[in-house]
């Protein structure tokens, strides 16, 4: 079960149906990186446990585009890549009692790949970021929530489209700072996401939202500023997503509170992975 691809049809339908083995992916990358501990007072993340009650939960579904006829647009991206990616992005958003649950996770076809091909023969340079927007289809997207696309590649690491849609390329690069975050994807994504939580690039290498360096201090306005954000991607409390797994289990919707249920194990396993007594270092990426 562990790394083998949905079988996702181009709608949300698939991705919910492979939700429940995708999230046993993620809990135990997420548990794997719990073990991981160090008496260094130099652990790069996690130094202090957030306090749980007061940590928003903001639902984000995952899309992974696939493309055979355009290569930049096709994905390779496995669900034990996906859930490494989304431990270590809230590894970093724990800094503002923030955790990113996954919604659900969409394979599905870049659309408007015909148009873009014509689109680059006629361009004599890079083509405007706009355009790469055009593969993204807009069926699979709903309000509520965020949306993140993975594609093969772009002419930058990552891009927010506004209205709570990003794009990262699985090829992304980063210029090394001290004690950054070691791998790119987690630390791109998490900046994507900064901006959606209205935060703007900074000068200070070492800090998230640095262009192009593998930084991740997130300051405290910064924090103020994300939290105030959150509310309209569909923010909830600890407590509020316990309420609502319970009543979905009362009401007979198994699958929606099994959902609930697994976001909050993934809080609650980070929260006290965190805990100052067991700093948490980055799980180191598992063999390719």
């Amino acid at each position: 079960m562990i790394g083998s691809r949905l079988r996702t049809s181009t709608g949300v339908r698939g991705g919910l149906r492979g939700l429940r083995s995708w999230t046993l992916v993620l809990f135990s990358l997420i548990m794997a990186a719990a073990s991981v501990v160090t008496a260094s007072d130099d652990t790069p993340l996690l130094r202090e446990s957030p306090v749980i009650e007061s940590v928003l939960v903001i639902p984000v579904r995952i899309h992974v585009l696939e493309s055979s006829e355009l290569p930049e647009a096709n994905c390779v991206l496995s669900d034990e890549d996906l859930g490494r990616i989304i431990s270590k992005l809230n590894m970093v958003w724990h800094q503002a009692t923030i955790h990113f649950c996954v919604e659900s996770v969409v394979r599905e076809q870049a659309e408007g790949v015909a148009r873009f091909k014509i689109l680059r023969e006629l361009s004599s340079g890079e083509l405007p970021l706009g355009v790469y927007a055009e593969w993204l289809p807009r069926g699979s997207r709903t309000k509520g929530m965020l949306h993140v696309y993975y594609v093969h590649e772009l002419p930058v690491n990552g891009v927010y489209l506004g209205d709570g849609v990003a794009l990262v390329k699985e090829t992304a690069a980063l210029h090394p700072v001290p004690e950054g975050l070691d791998e790119p994807l987690p630390r791109v994504t998490a900046h994507e996401l900064g901006h959606a939580l209205d935060l703007i690039h900074v000068e200070d290498v070492t800090h998230l939202m640095a262009s192009g360096t593998t930084g991740y201090r997130i300051a405290k306005d910064e924090v103020n500023r994300a939290r105030r954000a959150s509310p309209k991607w569909g923010v909830q409390r600890l407590d509020d997503l316990k309420r609502a797994a319970e009543l979905s289990e009362v009401a007979g919707k198994k699958d929606q509170s099994r959902r609930l249920r697994g976001w909050i194990a993934e809080v609650e396993a980070l929260a006290a992975a965190a805990a100052p007594e067991h700093p948490v270092q980055d799980p180191a990426p598992p063999a390719r």
